[in-house]
């Protein structure tokens, strides 16, 4: 049976590095870890696991840590993971069997990453990338940030595979990690110097516009988007994306009729792209255009998650379902309105503004007893909702009184 090494890159991860290596125990046969320069306890963690350390001088440049990484792994195989996420295995056997198999030469895997404040999974993106690779010199990161494996002249000859049984939580995302380590500043230098030296990258412009895109800073966003859309090719893995975030950057911008433009340009495209038609939604609905907005959050429920583009958790379930009740009720369509969220505090009750707005429609229906018996089913799953719920069951029996 072939071995996995996994290859890590790390400074100061104390906070987050056993965690990472935990998930690796019984999923991997080596550990690598290149540790770039550490002054707090990450070098004693990863020596609990057994991990071979190795001391890098960093370069400002991730795929030379990377890539040293990878002279140090004796396995047939390499999974590349970073501290701050976790590695998930539904079926060890069937992995080792899989990559026995001369089939493939990488492997897709899907990524989930936490945003926000929460790591519960109520916030998440759901991307797939490749993190799992032959051990062959052919292999080596490229690009000094946002660093890739398999090269654009690579991808024809190169065997790709989706490997169902591995899965990576990712939360380096989320907002407390992301500040603690400023991030965005250290990305924005690096990408900035990549694009001295390659001012039409439009990968790069993309990333950069990320980077501006995740801190809200949506005119920046705009102008990087702008240039990546100017250089990219629409075959290029990130494109969907890339239209997606320009189409909301422009809606946060107000600048509704060209978001519509490119929410259209997207939909020919990509048609299958929930997110694109979650996004068109609100560009309509900035627009007055409320029953075509209606009809884009129709196709997002038809379309439902995203299994093939990078994704959004909930703009093919809860969230479409969700700002579909908020526009019937907006239209007036309080029935409509009651239907759609009683769907979505059967299907999704751990979602509380479920139950609060159809309470909240109940009682400007004047269905007194109706808001007091979805606040007190929404209790059971929102405690907070209890003493509501007793509030508006007594003054329900008062009106019946009257």
């Amino acid at each position: 049976m072939s071995k996995i090494t996994a290859c890590l890159i790390v400074k100061n991860e104390e906070a987050h590095l056993e965690r990472c290596l935990k998930s690796l125990r019984g999923k991997v046969d080596e550990i690598v870890v290149v540790d770039t320069g550490s002054t707090d306890r990450t070098v004693e963690i990863a020596s609990r696991f057994n991990a071979k350390i190795v001391t890098f001088q960093w370069t400002n440049n991730f795929s030379d840590a990377r890539n040293e990484s990878l002279k140090h792994a004796t396995s047939e195989w390499i999974l590349w993971i970073d501290a701050d996420e976790e590695l998930v295995c539904s079926n060890k056997s069937k992995l080792k069997k899989i990559i026995s198999a001369d089939k493939f030469d990488v492997f897709l895997m899907k990524i989930t990453s936490f945003v926000g404040d929460a790591e519960n999974g109520s916030e998440s993106n759901r991307n797939h990338a490749i993190r799992l690779f032959r051990n062959d010199p052919q292999y080596r990161f490229y690009g000094r940030i946002h660093e890739q494996i398999v090269t654009q002249e690579q991808v024809n000859d190169t065997r790709i595979g989706s490997m169902d049984y591995l899965e990576i939580l990712h939360y380096g995302y989320l907002q407390e990690i992301k500040e603690n380590k400023n991030k965005f500043q250290r990305n924005k230098e690096l990408l900035e110097e990549e694009l001295k030296e390659n001012p039409e990258d439009a990968f790069h412009w993309f990333n950069l516009g990320m980077e501006y895109y995740t801190t809200q800073n949506f005119q920046e966003a705009k102008t990087c988007f702008e240039k990546s859309l100017k250089f990219s090719s629409t075959s290029a893995f990130y494109y969907p994306r890339l239209l997606r975030n320009a189409a909301n950057s422009l809606y946060n911008l107000n600048e509704f009729g060209k978001a519509e433009e490119l929410c259209n340009r997207a939909i020919q495209l990509f048609p299958d792209y929930t997110d694109i038609w979650f996004v068109s939604s609100f560009v309509l609905e900035g627009q007055n255009k409320v029953n075509d907005a209606i009809v884009s959050l129709e196709r997002c429920l038809q379309l439902g998650e995203s299994k093939k583009f990078e994704s959004l958790k909930g703009v093919g379930s809860y969230k479409a379902l969700y700002k579909l009740g908020e526009l019937y009720s907006k239209t007036g369509n309080a029935g409509k309105a009651i239907e759609v969220l009683n769907q979505g505090a059967l299907q999704y009750p751990q979602h509380l503004h479920f139950f609060t707005d159809l309470s909240q429609i109940y009682l400007q229906t004047n269905q007194v007893s109706k808001a007091a018996a979805i606040l007190k089913k929404g209790a059971k799953f929102h405690p907070q909702l209890l003493e509501v719920a007793k509030r508006a069951e007594e003054f329900a029996k008062k009106l019946k009184g009257l």
